[in-house]
């Protein structure tokens, strides 16, 4: 309240010292003004500095050739500690349209008023506080000093404010906060207009009350409340929402309107047509591509010409013409979209301004039609089917014109002939994460403890790459290394950094990535838990209070953002894989962790949908921001055993032991059916059973079936795992394709151990009675156990990949597939003896000779060209 009632923040550049300046005049109040009655003191609680607020109160009149703005405030000092500020007010105003006249200045004292007009001290200053923006506006303060004023005093002051921007005309806007900081006692808005030129108002905060009606033959609107309390700003409330509520008053009747006043200010062409002419050369304005057209004309607005703002007077709202900007090479919003603009009406692109707030977002909706309610300009461009909207104070933005960031503005009003109303400023999720942050965490054991490596690779796109850049020129390497590790210390204590961070020079489309390294150590005493930290994303996750909240939670951060983090430890991993997520209307985040290739995988990706939550959703947004924060840290015990880590997931075990199950069942079953069927007396039976096949008439189609069968098996067991990483097409081709090979291996197998059993001095075994001892012999075991582990893994052959390191989750699996592909290679390696020595009228003393001789034979052929290839 203080600084709103009586002393506006400001950056001073000129004191210009003088009792009675010439810059304002003292008069009697204007015949408009309708008294303020004094509330009671107890209408009015105390301020925050001790000082009890009685009356704010503004009135406007229209009637006359200027408007005239009335402004009385009165106060009482109760605390010494607001004597500082309650002996001073300002008044802001524009010297070059504005004249300020002082009414009064009272001190009543004991119920006596004691007049201070002719004893105050004003000091015209002239004040730029948005001078390190480059903006100067003109602007000067009175600032006004009152003596005498002691604790009790009530302190009652009156000025107006006469003359409007000419950059308005005939038309006429302004805007009163309804509320304060500070308690007041009577808030009130008070306008005056002629009926030939109706004003419009819009009561923005709830329980004043309004009265309209005529005095004599002009209209008036009076907006007043009593007892009005403080007004409490909540931390993270979004820019646009505003909690003090607004009084607006304003000649425009709709949006069309201000597009009506607007358009005379932006009939954006080159009236010099040779420097159109020189602009079109060269920019090539007359390309064929007319996308790299445009983006040649951004290019030269947004690089070329430097942003200054020189908005005094009709400048505030009205741009210069284009070949001025080019003459200056600089200007402001206005000045430089109208020099795109200009531009592309060389070479024939259609576009038109579009006036926006900067902080207002969504809620410029809620704002009554007004010049005012704009603070910047931008421009809509439309070619080749596609809209594209431009902020030409950026700096020069790189790649394709479509990749470039979106306007974060949420509404503008276009400015053309048939623009009539606000339209949405298109603002997607990106296909592509703005922040991506990609990280490497190498941990070892040490005497006593662990110590890790850190690796950060963070990739920034479109703006927020500009601005890192821009952040690391201008402070430095070094500089940015002690930021980011005060940052990094906020989340692993003791943690330092290694060598300065580094910037790679930009990309192509002006993407930047930055790399940081760390190292971490502690003593196993200390913790033998490494947390594992995404803290990239938990900037963009807010941490909410208990408790309700009456305004609206801004979300900030990019609409799309990731962070990886791969753990490597010597010890390996017992850790299951998991995804959660959690969404809202407004964001989500979700979580993958995983074991890939050995590393443990924590992935994380933040979405952003909107750019606030409702007030009334607070308790349902604190939980899930909650739970969002806590998926964004991971724990990880380096001590775990993957034994432990299996035991403790009961269902992991599930599939396995339905494996068993069945593979009791089907054993069971073939023990009963091992006099009458094939199959089953191989299992049980492999030499009588080898002996019957091999007198019944020979059946080469059920040997090569078998054949096929055991060979389909083994590419399944072998080939798919390491594949299946490629996918399934890929995995199950390379079974297809394996599988005759590992056929034509088994016939190979064959006529090799007839060989060698001629060696042995067997008599010549007969080769159709081998490959068919080799078929029945190994297929029903072979087939048998491993369908059942293919049943343990439920399908999932990816588990016995080369490499693949199970989790607790997978361990069950691996192992009971394990366990019954192995139980089916030896029971059906002791089948194939059977039923080779049958088919061979051998002795199985002569099989394991031969099988010994043919593995000496290879380990031998092995061991040579190992030798060959090494020397």
């Amino acid at each position: 309240m203080t600084h709103l009632l009586r002393r506006a923040a400001a950056v001073l550049l000129f004191a210009l010292p003088a009792l009675a300046s010439a810059a304002h005049r003292v008069g009697p109040e204007p015949a408009f003004v309708v008294a303020d009655p004094l509330p009671p003191t107890s209408a009015a609680a105390l301020g925050k500095d001790g000082t009890r607020y009685l009356v704010a109160s503004d009135q406007v009149d229209t009637t006359g050739a200027h408007p005239v703005r009335y402004r009385h405030v009165s106060y009482i000092v109760e605390a010494a500690r607001g004597l500082a500020e309650a002996g001073r007010f300002s008044i802001a105003y524009q010297p070059d349209y504005q004249v300020v006249t002082l009414h009064r200045v009272d001190v009543v004292r004991g119920g006596v008023a004691h007049d201070r007009l002719g004893a105050i001290q004003v000091q015209d200053l002239r004040r730029e506080q948005d001078l390190e923006s480059a903006i100067l506006d003109g602007e000067h303060t009175l600032d006004i000093t009152i003596p005498d004023v002691q604790v009790g005093d009530r302190v009652d002051y009156s000025y107006s404010i006469e003359g409007a921007n000419p950059v308005f005309g005939d038309a006429y806007f302004a805007s009163f906060i309804a509320a304060y900081s500070d308690p007041v006692g009577l808030r009130r808005v008070r306008a005056t207009w002629p009926a030939a030129r109706p004003l419009h108002w819009r009561v923005g905060r709830p329980g004043m009350q309004v009265r309209s009606g005529m005095v004599g033959d002009a209209h008036f609107v009076d907006a007043s409340a009593t007892g009005v309390p403080r007004v409490r700003e909540e931390d993270g409330a979004p820019s646009g929402f505003d909690p003090y509520g607004r009084i607006e008053l304003g000649t425009a009747g709709d949006w069309a309107d201000i597009v009506r006043w607007a358009l005379p200010l932006y009939a954006a062409r080159f009236e010099d047509r040779a420097v159109a002419a020189r602009m079109r050369e060269a920019l090539r304005l007359d390309g064929e591509d007319r996308e790299a057209v445009l983006a040649r004309a951004i290019a030269f607005v947004q690089g070329e010409i430097r942003y200054t703002a020189l908005d005094m007077g009709e400048n505030s709202h009205a741009p210069n013409r284009p070949e001025t900007t080019l003459v200056r090479r600089f200007g402001d919003c206005k000045d430089k979209a109208v020099l795109l603009l200009a531009l592309l009406a060389e070479a024939g692109i259609q576009a038109e301004p579009v006036l926006v707030d900067t902080s207002a977002g969504a809620y410029l909706a809620r704002r009554m039609p007004s010049a005012l309610a704009f603070d910047h300009v931008v421009v809509r461009a439309s070619t080749g089917g596609r809209e594209y909207w431009i902020d030409a104070t950026r700096d020069r933005e790189q790649g394709p014109l479509a990749a470039r960031d979106p306007l974060p503005f949420a509404l503008g009003l276009p400015v053309c002939a048939d623009c009539k109303a606000l339209v949405p400023i298109p603002d997607p999720v990106p296909a592509t994460p703005r922040v991506a942050a990609t990280e490497r965490i190498d941990v070892a054991k040490t005497a006593d403890g662990y110590v890790a490596a850190f690796g950060v690779i963070t990739d920034y796109r479109g703006l927020r790459a500009a601005q890192t850049r821009d952040t690391f020129e201008d402070e430095g390497a070094e500089e940015m290394g002690r930021r980011y590790l005060r940052y990094m210390r906020g989340f692993y204590d003791g943690i330092d950094v290694v060598g300065l961070p580094e910037a790679d020079p930009p990309g192509a489309a002006g993407d930047l990535r930055t790399r940081e390294r760390y190292r971490l150590g502690w003593k196993r005493s200390e913790a033998h838990v490494l947390g594992i930290v995404l803290f990239q994303l938990l900037d963009f996750v807010p941490r909410l209070e208990q408790g309700g909240r009456e305004s609206p939670l801004g979300l900030s951060g990019p609409r799309l953002a990731t962070h990886v983090v791969r753990v490597s430890i010597p010890m390996g991993w017992s850790i299951a894989p998991e995804h959660e997520e959690v969404r809202t209307d407004q964001f989500s985040l979700r979580r993958d962790v995983r074991v890939v290739d050995g590393l443990l995988e924590v992935r994380a990706e933040w979405r952003r949908f909107a750019d606030e939550i409702p007030a009334a959703q607070h308790a349902q947004a604190r939980e899930a921001l909650s739970r969002a924060r806590d998926l964004l840290e991971y724990d990880v015990d380096l001590e775990s055993s993957p034994i432990a880590g299996a035991l403790a997931q009961p269902r992991a075990w599930a599939w396995p032991a339905l494996a068993w199950l069945v593979a009791l069942a089907v054993v069971g079953l073939a023990w009963r059916l091992r006099a009458r069927s094939r199959l089953a007396g191989m299992l049980f039976r492999p030499s009588a059973t080898m002996a019957a096949i091999l007198e019944a008439p020979a059946q080469p189609e059920r040997v090569w079936l078998l054949l096929l069968g055991m060979a389909a098996c083994e590419a399944a067991i072998t080939l798919v795992p390491d594949q299946a990483g490629k996918g399934a097409i890929g995995a199950w081709l390379a079974a297809g394709l394996g599988t005759p090979a590992l056929v034509l291996r088994l016939v190979l197998y064959t006529a090799i151990l007839g060989w060698t059993l001629r060696l042995l001095r067997v008599p010549r075994p007969d080769f159709d009675r081998m490959l068919a001892s080799t078929a029945w012999g190994g297929a029903p075991a072979m087939l048998l156990f491993s369908l059942l582990g293919i049943l343990a893994l439920r399908g999932r052959l990816g588990l016995l990949a080369d490499g693949h390191v199970a989790s607790p989750g997978e361990a069950p699996a691996v192992v009971a597939a394990g366990a019954l592909v192995f139980a089916g290679s030896v029971w059906g390696l002791l089948n194939a003896l059977n039923a080779h020595a049958v088919a061979a009228r051998s002795t199985r003393g002569r099989i394991i000779a031969a099988w010994a001789l043919i593995v000496l034979v290879a380990a031998l052929l092995v061991g040579a060209f190992v030798w060959l290839a090494r020397h």
